[in-house]
């Protein structure tokens, strides 16, 4: 019943172009869930979407970051960019851990 609530709360925001945020306790699902509504989502509309799914590690850095945003996207001008073909871009960023600072 949880399952079934979650995948339609995220394929509304995903219609409405929302923003989401999926946060719980680790091996709760919520990789799973997220890839597996999103990617049945996408399937419905394949030729509007580009999915781009994202991974943060320690050894993460900011041009990782930066060349994986860009990668997707084409310039049309020098500070506007967009989605490659005119379709939409759906960030999935999947295990977002921060380590500590020494």
């Amino acid at each position: 019943m949880e399952t079934t609530q979650l995948s339609y709360f995220i394929e509304s925001n995903l219609t409405f172009q929302n923003n989401l945020a999926l946060v719980g306790e680790s091996g709760t699902g919520k990789s799973w869930l997220l890839s597996h509504v999103v990617s049945r989502y996408t399937n419905k509309f394949p030729e509007e979407y580009i999915i781009t799914p994202m991974v943060f590690y320690h050894r993460t850095t900011t041009a990782n970051v930066l060349k994986n945003l860009e990668l997707p996207l084409e310039r049309k001008r020098k500070n506007l960019y967009i989605p490659q073909d005119g379709k939409k871009l759906v960030y999935v960023i999947d295990d977002l851990n921060m380590c500590n600072q020494k």
